[in-house]
């Protein structure tokens, strides 16, 4: 299972680009359209502001890479990125030493168990309704 380092960013149905962000490692579906990050399964999908949609909960979220510029962040939104530990030198190297925005280290995160998503995804009406 093929695992990278991405931006992950919630967006709450308020629209207010202030949701819970990360930078952390996710790990790949063999499809490659659903991302295993936490406790969640993020299906690829099209949202007003957003191009991931959580299996379990059905919440929104926007994922990317991790861009160099340190542009993470929606312009009119705002607020710290939690990152892994194990991340932060790679990040400011990323960076190149520029300013970087208001970081929250945190400790790396579990690898999440993705067995208890496969029934979900497998299911029929999942397949339909995304």
């Amino acid at each position: 299972m093929k695992k990278s380092i991405k931006y992950i960013e919630h967006k709450p149905a308020e629209h207010t680009d202030r949701g819970d962000a990360w930078i952390a490692h996710v790990w790949h579906s063999a499809s490659g359209k659903t991302l295993y990050f936490k406790n969640m399964a993020l299906k690829r999908a099209n949202g007003i502001d957003s191009n991931h949609i959580d299996l379990l909960t059905h919440e929104w979220y926007w994922v990317s890479g991790v861009k160099k510029r340190d542009t993470n962040r929606h312009w009119a939104g705002g607020g710290p990125i939690k990152i892994e530990q194990s991340l932060v030198e790679w990040y400011k190297a990323h960076v190149q030493n520029k300013k970087y925005c208001e970081l929250i280290v945190i400790p790396d995160l579990p690898k999440p168990d993705i067995s208890k998503f496969n029934t979900i995804e497998n299911t029929k009406r999942q397949r339909e309704e995304y």
